[in-house]
């Protein structure tokens, strides 16, 4: 027989840990909105990736003792007033949560790594990249940290969902999927199979697990609905440059001018998904440095949509009309099939604004 372990102190210690989740969790939310709004390739931006690499290990450790004394530890047993189904059903709602930060917590450093980046402890410790850099590598991984993340967004809302029907149906408290808080309180039963997922029958565990691989196909497809993203690229290039254009587009600009306002804030959401600079890797969109004049879906090594393949096979090229039309009304451009995800730019000024700052910077 396994011998178990005293219960008090070390449910003191999973309390604590879970109570250090999910202040990490909110720490790297927050971390998450700095990091999407910074542009790429600035020091503030390397900076806000190195806390956030550091806290998502610490998270990874946390987490990892956490499941351990989970396994270690005798489940609670479930309250008498609440069917064993339904009380199933709630724990396996929090595991999954448990298990979907752990894959977000290790797809992050091979995302990392992929993009050539270290991954450091606050700087204390580096760890041996596992990954060197690649940046098929980097859409595959990029794609799949993505879909982790909408996939612990839609097991949380089923885990508040699942907390406050039971709370409205059995009167059990919603506050005990939160941490530190007691499974059950008062009258109690089947404490010898609490939490083993004995008795509660083959159907109600074929829902469950339908219910949970519906989640994880919606954690799948959302970052291609919202972003554009898919998982995986091709070092064909797809469309033929071209003659270069008979006057150079670029002739006669400058350093990139100062933004303000809305139009600091649109041609940040450019920055979100491209990178600009010479020789730089495609982001989630290919990289626009001498965009001005090229032709559509013609940069070497990104996998373009089908529609705008066709669309640069018929000659279309990126100048300030094309740009403007597809800021103005990015669903009717090329009847948004083109994977490009962001509001449309309404007013003309701003969109002009946007556009000479994206020749400024991709000069």
């Amino acid at each position: 027989m396994t011998p178990q372990p005293p219960a008090g102190h070390w449910r003191s210690v999973e309390g604590l840990l879970s109570i250090g989740i999910l202040a990490l969790v909110v720490a790297q939310l927050y971390q998450s909105t700095q990091v999407a709004t910074t542009p790429r390739g600035t020091v503030a931006r390397e900076a806000l990736q190195s806390l956030h690499g550091s806290l998502g290990l610490t998270l990874l450790l946390f987490l990892l003792l956490r499941l351990c004394l989970w396994l270690w530890l005798p489940r609670a047993a479930r309250p008498a007033s609440v069917p064993v189904a339904a009380d199933a059903l709630a724990r396996r709602c929090i595991l999954a949560l448990y298990l979907g930060l752990l894959l977000l917590c290790l797809l992050g450093p091979l995302f990392a790594w992929s993009e050539g980046h270290s991954v450091s402890w606050f700087g204390m410790v580096t760890l041996p990249p596992m990954l060197t850099a690649s940046y098929h590598a980097s859409v595959v991984l990029g794609y799949l940290h993505s879909a982790a993340s909408f996939l612990l967004l839609a097991l949380s809302a089923l885990a508040v969902g699942v907390s406050l029907w039971q709370w409205a149906r059995y009167r059990i408290g919603p506050w005990r999927i939160l941490p530190a808080f007691p499974w059950s309180t008062g009258d109690v039963a089947d404490r010898a199979s609490a939490g083993s997922g004995v008795g509660v029958g083959a159907p109600w565990n074929v829902a469950h697990g339908l219910l949970f691989a519906t989640l994880v196909g919606v954690g799948a497809l959302m970052p291609y609905r919202v972003f554009g993203v898919v998982p995986f690229t091709t070092d064909a290039q797809s469309v033929p440059s071209g003659p270069p254009p008979a006057i150079d587009p670029y002739a006669g600009v400058g350093v990139p001018m100062r933004l303000s306002g809305r139009v600091q804030q649109e041609f940040m959401n450019c920055r979100f998904c491209h990178t600009l600079e010479q020789d730089e890797a495609h982001g989630v969109g290919p990289n626009l440095h001498r965009v001005f004049g090229r032709r559509a879906a013609s940069a070497t090594g990104f996998y373009y949509s089908p529609a705008l393949i066709a669309a640069g096979l018929d000659g279309m090229s990126w100048d300030e009309g094309s740009i403007d039309r597809l800021l103005a009304d990015p669903d009717g451009f090329l009847e948004g099939r083109h994977r490009m995800r962001y509001a449309p730019i309404d007013d003309p000024q701003t969109r002009e604004a946007v556009i000479a700052a994206l020749r400024s910077a991709t000069r």
